[in-house]
């Protein structure tokens, strides 16, 4: 497992970081066509780099961990906004006590029970079905 420390993630080289994050932004494009295609790329690229800030102040250090917060924040919104354990995920993500790839796996494992296979559904204000 590769892990990236806190101040890897500081000097994390700019071409480690581009390559990253083209990494992310060719799996959002694949995992969430629909609102990350080619027409959404700035929206996109804000998510990764706030997703890679928030991880880095949270002691997120594997790219699992990273690719993961990335996911659930695509799905749920920057602060966990669209879902109803939107508090105990801010919390639970914040208990820097765990490491951080256990914070990921309980946010996921707790999203994944709430939504039971459903999809999350995104409502654009203004869009008709």
């Amino acid at each position: 497992m590769l892990v990236i420390r806190a101040a890897q993630l500081d000097t994390f080289g700019k071409q480690d970081f581009i390559r990253f994050e083209q990494r992310m932004l060719s799996w959002l494009e694949t995992e969430y066509p629909d609102r990350f295609g080619p027409t959404q790329q700035p929206q996109a690229r804000d998510l990764v780099r706030y997703a890679m800030r928030t991880g880095k102040q949270q002691g997120i250090e594997t790219r699992g961990g990273l690719t993961g917060l990335v996911g659930m924040m695509a799905d749920y919104g920057q602060q966990f906004e669209r879902s109803p354990d939107a508090d105990w995920a801010c919390a639970t993500l914040s208990e820097i006590s765990l490491p951080g790839d256990v914070r990921i796996a309980m946010l996921a494992n707790r999203f994944e029970a709430r939504i039971q296979g459903r999809t999350v559904v995104h409502i654009r204000v203004g869009e008709t079905a």
